[in-house]
């Protein structure tokens, strides 16, 4: 009997967390199991009363998101420069212990004089839609659906890692209750992350950071108390997928 699961991916840059999720995405799509990210879950199935501009606001954006056409993708941007979810999100949030979890997060992030405020203002809004996104899934009761991000909460620790923050200062953050039910820890060559990066017209990690990266991504991955699996290579990826579709089919 199939029932609701959750899955997360944690890696180093370069190291293929989004390769490997697509590959996943795409053997599970095969076999018609209703399939959602923190974003998609957050647009179907908003736990608060909509009023007629806020539904209008919700479709809107539905219809722009996930589009491989470059004009919807332009004009999706464009929406997202224009219109905001924080109301509907702020609601999601409105708990002490969500609002605390934040609070302490980035107390703990700038605690590092070296964190900018760009990366700041990025971290805040990614947990922001992961918290809200694992929350309604945490109260959803419907069956036959997988939640399923190559990034999540685990990687946000992984970031107060880096940049120096104690494991035993991390695990008091209180934040079990906003990982996924499954932890994909994508465990690759340091050489080759780098070497995808390079490839890439972002941000330039050097070797040193990345191996710093990937250490903390380890740090965090083996503090977590849920299910974790880690792909090294594809023979890895393949058991990984045999053993995700195991889980979700046993009763």
């Amino acid at each position: 009997m199939s029932k609701k699961l959750s899955i997360e991916f944690l890696g180093s840059p370069g190291s293929g967390k989004s390769y490997y999720h697509d590959k996943l995405v795409a053997k599970l799509n095969k076999k018609k199991i209703n399939l959602y990210d923190f974003q998609n879950l957050f647009l179907n199935y908003y736990p608060g009363k909509l009023s007629f501009n806020q539904i209008i606001k919700f479709k809107t954006k539905k219809n722009l998101t996930n589009s491989k056409n470059y004009l919807i993708k332009y004009l999706n941007r464009i929406f997202d420069q224009i219109i905001s979810f924080d109301n509907e999100i702020n609601h999601i949030l409105k708990s002490k212990k969500k609002k605390f979890f934040l609070k302490n997060y980035f107390e703990l992030l700038h605690s590092n004089k070296n964190v900018h405020n760009f990366l700041s203002q990025k971290l805040l809004k990614w947990l922001r839609n992961e918290i809200s996104g694992i929350s309604i899934y945490k109260k959803f009761n419907k069956k036959n659906l997988i939640l399923i991000n190559s990034e999540g909460i685990n990687q946000r620790l992984s970031r107060l890692n880096y940049f120096n923050s104690k494991i035993e200062k991390i695990k008091k953050l209180n934040y079990r209750n906003f990982e996924s039910d499954i932890i994909i820890f994508v465990d690759t060559n340091i050489k080759k992350c780098k070497e995808r990066i390079n490839k890439r017209n972002n941000i330039n990690y050097s070797e040193k950071d990345l191996i710093k990266f990937k250490t903390a991504c380890k740090n965090i991955y083996l503090i977590s108390k849920k299910k974790k699996f880690i792909i090294k290579n594809k023979k890895d990826f393949q058991k990984v997928c045999n053993k995700i579709e195991k889980i979700f089919y046993e009763n």
